[in-house]
This record gives C-alpha cells, structure tokens and sequence, in this order.
C-alpha cells in the first residue's frame, strides 16, 4: 500500500465535529445555527460564557464559536477559564466572533488564546471554511500508525 492510500483511507474516519455556539444574542445564535445546519447539525447553544463552561463539564463540544461582548462572564474570561481548566477539554479549539474592530486580526485573537476570528456579520461561506480548517488542523498524523490520524486536542 502507498502512503497516499495510508492517508486518505485514515481521512474516513474524521467525522464532523460538534460545534457550541455562545452569544448573547438570540437572533445571532439562531442566524449561525441556521448557516451551519447542512454540515454542523444540532449545535449546542449558550447566551454567555457562563453557560459555555458548564455546557463544556458536560457535553462533548469539539468547535466552539464564542461571542466577545456577553454579560455574566464575557468571551475573553470564558476562554481563560477554559484554557486554565487543567480538564480534557482545557485545549478545545475556539474561534472568536465578533464585531469589535480592535479582535479581527488574528494576532489579536491569539494573545487572549483564540484558535481564529470570525468579524461580524458572519458570512456563512466563511463560517464553514473557519470551521473546517480549525477541525482539521486539530488532527496530526500519528508518526508510528501512517495510516491513522489522532486528534491533537486530547
């Protein structure tokens, strides 16, 4: 067997990732769950940080899509905590979304510990391609198993 067959026979077993939605605005949630439905079925849904971390003790998110600006506990604590949690989920890949100017470079992003940057209003084409290319860069191919592939984040 090739090593191209060695990778692209491991790249079946990559299933879609279960993605968490955080923003305090009902109408934002609904609009990018809607842009997500043909790829990212049922996602989970939290109005604030808050909510997000419990989700997190709980479900198994893979993606999370976090509002910057909520009330309660607002995305830059969220990720902080999640990143400080010292838990399973402590390097789950997040991406900011938000309208604030001062967040749309990555540079940015990355300081507060975010995976990427998605600036409002989110465009679902864009959305999607975040999405995919944070799953994918999440996976590495196991150096001893050529063809199989383990998820970095666990």
């Amino acid at each position: 067997m090739n090593e191209i067959s060695n990778f692209t026979d491991g790249i079946e077993n990559i299933r879609s990732p279960k993605v968490m939605i955080v923003d305090d605005s009902g109408v934002n949630r609904e609009v990018i769950k809607i842009f997500l439905a043909n790829d990212f079925p049922e996602p989970y849904m939290a109005r604030n940080g808050q909510e997000a971390v419990n989700i997190l003790t709980n479900q198994p998110v893979d993606i999370v899509l976090m509002d910057i600006h909520m009330p309660i506990m607002d995305g830059l604590k969220a990720t902080r905590v999640i990143r400080e949690s010292q838990t399973d989920w402590a390097n789950i890949k997040i991406i900011a979304i938000t309208g604030d100017v001062q967040f749309h470079r990555i540079e940015v992003c990355k300081q507060y510990a975010f995976d990427d940057v998605i600036a409002k209003p989110v465009l679902q084409e864009e959305l999607v391609k975040k999405i995919m290319t944070v799953w994918h860069e999440s996976f590495t191919l196991d150096q001893s198993k050529p063809e199989t592939f383990q998820n970095s984040a666990q």
